[in-house]
């Protein structure tokens, strides 16, 4: 965790000032090849998860509203 916070006070420095640009280009590069190798495919599941769940919790909700509205005649709020 440190590692992290140090290395983007470094990047932020780098950005800010000009200065060393290759560290900061190392920095990018860094970055962009864990994003792209690990985080990416990680990230990508887990919304595809949540949107299965919610798209789940909708059609339930809808289903559920619908059957008390032909059970009642009318809208439920």
């Amino acid at each position: 965790m440190a590692i992290a916070f140090i290395t983007l006070g470094m990047w932020s420095y780098v950005r800010y000032s000009g200065e060393m640009r290759e560290v900061g280009s190392y920095i990018d590069e860094t970055a962009n090849f864990i994003w792209e190798n690990l985080m990416k495919t990680v990230v990508q599941g887990f919304v595809e998860t949540g949107m299965q769940q919610v798209a789940a919790e909708v059609a339930e909700r809808t289903v559920i509203n619908a059957t008390k509205m032909a059970m009642n005649g009318k809208k439920s709020s």
